[in-house]
């Protein structure tokens, strides 16, 4: 990943325990310019080591990135209210 990662870039995260595990072993690296952004949104039932917040986060803090999070949840109970 961070051959790949070049100034300026976006760079969407979801979640899940291969993305954390991704997540978890990146070596700080600053890479100019760079942003991260949540790609899934939230939920209670999400084990918070995995939460698309989190690990948006600590992927951010490894890259020296800023992190735009999305704020919705991830399921929701209905089509009316999707």
């Amino acid at each position: 990943l961070l051959d790949l990662l070049k100034p300026d870039d976006v760079l969407g995260i979801s979640w899940g325990s291969t993305v954390a595990a991704v997540v978890d072993r990146i070596p700080p690296r600053a890479v100019p310019g760079l942003q991260v952004v949540q790609l899934a949104g939230g939920s209670r039932r999400i084990d918070p080591a995995l939460a698309p917040s989190e690990t948006a986060g600590r992927l951010a803090a490894a890259l020296g990135a800023p992190v735009h999070p999305l704020y919705a949840p991830a399921l929701l109970d209905s089509a009316a209210l999707r």
